[in-house]
């Protein structure tokens, strides 16, 4: 009985999300439309004045290119913006697959590595031993978990501690696979975490603040779920699980 009333209570609260998101779809385009008009004749506009009144003096030259690069730098922006929105309006469309979990995590630790070594962050890996099949869209998994990544290497960034540690740590929890992302970076207060799926919050400037609402819909599109748990001044965890691994 209880089982079914949390069954019922989830059916409710996705088919709620799913009117709020065709209800942001329809206003995504439109304002998609209504911003991005005027960024294309900003971005021509930015074009001709360095065509035509691009300063002879070297010293001038120097001070205009800054100027026209910041501009386009913002209108780039801002075009990022309006496709982050309209991609998190959209439905999620999803190619399922019965994969391994450790190729899609060692896929996305080579995207970050790099990143990683120039800013001295230290990544422990506990997930060799716990190598399961699941069935997910393989390229948005790896999504969600470049996501948390990202987050983790954000708050470790703002730390400034003597040793940055990411640590992915792989097993089974019930009937669930579950990987744990944690890091010591400055972690979140209590109203924050309140906060952190909430689509376009975000704690950094310039940040669309859409990667774990994102994370939160596929995962539990894909039947699974998304636990966020932080201390102030002492790094966060992101608990990702999804359902009985298929062998």
């Amino acid at each position: 009985m209880v089982q079914r009333l949390r069954e019922s209570r989830s059916i409710e609260e996705r088919l709620r999300e799913a009117e709020h998101l065709s209800g942001l779809g329809q206003l995504s385009r439109t304002m998609a439309h209504e911003i991005r008009n005027p960024l294309n004749f900003i971005n021509l506009s930015i074009g001709y004045i360095e065509d035509k009144y691009r300063p002879t003096e070297a010293e001038d030259a120097e001070k205009f290119t800054r100027l026209t690069s910041g501009m386009k730098h913002e209108v780039q922006r801002l075009n990022q913006l309006v496709t982050d929105f309209l991609d998190y309006s959209r439905p999620i469309k999803f190619n399922l697959q019965k994969v391994r979990v450790n190729p899609m995590l060692d896929d996305v630790l080579a995207l970050v590595w790099a990143k990683a070594e120039a800013d001295g962050i230290q990544i422990i890996r506990e997930f060799d031993h716990c190598d399961v099949t699941v069935e997910v869209d393989p390229a948005l998994f790896k999504s969600c978990i470049l996501n948390v990544i990202v987050n983790a290497f954000n708050s470790m960034s703002e730390g400034k501690k003597d040793s940055s540690v990411l640590r992915l740590i792989s097993d089974l929890s019930d009937n669930d696979y579950l990987l744990t992302i944690t890091d010591n970076g400055v972690g979140l207060s209590q109203e924050l975490i309140s906060k952190v799926f909430e689509p376009f919050f975000s704690t950094k400037q310039n940040h669309p603040g859409l990667g774990l609402p994102m994370t939160r819909r596929v995962m539990e599109e894909l039947g699974g779920r998304v636990e966020f748990h932080s201390v102030e001044g002492d790094g966060c965890s992101v608990r990702l699980f999804l359902p009985c691994p298929c062998e």
